[in-house]
């Protein structure tokens, strides 16, 4: 039996749903991002002679194309997302406890081993002058 309260009751909307539309902006931007990229790609190629109809179509295929190469493009899309991720890590560990920017670190240890060297051989020389 039907209960009343039910029919009365508004639809509940999918999850999905509600973050697609709370995602509405950012989507929007993301897909004009792609094609944009795509006109201007496709510009710069049939500036230079080719036909860039043909070229996203062999993109696609090469891509695409059977569930090998899939795989393989999708073995070298996660390489490459990690190694991309790790090298954010890696790059942003030193400089978080300190508000110096990644290329002053480099800098900053640079010197400091430098330091460290000449002050080994300055300390080598003045052995080597003292045993005579």
């Amino acid at each position: 039996m039907n209960d009343p309260m039910e029919i009365n009751k508004p639809a509940k909307k999918s999850k999905l749903l509600t973050s697609l539309q709370k995602n509405r902006s950012y989507l929007i931007s993301l897909v004009l991002s792609i094609l944009v990229a795509l006109i201007i790609g496709g510009i710069l190629m049939a500036v230079t002679g080719y036909n860039p109809f043909e070229a996203y179509a062999a993109m696609i295929k090469g891509v695409f194309g059977s569930t090998r190469v899939f795989g393989n493009t999708l073995a070298k899309m996660i390489t490459l997302c990690l190694t991309g991720l790790l090298s954010l890590i890696h790059i942003s560990e030193p400089t978080r406890q300190a508000e110096i920017s990644y290329a002053v670190f480099c800098l900053k240890k640079k010197n400091n081993n430098k330091n460290k060297k000449t002050k080994n051989r300055d300390t080598i020389k003045d052995k080597r002058h003292q045993s005579h």
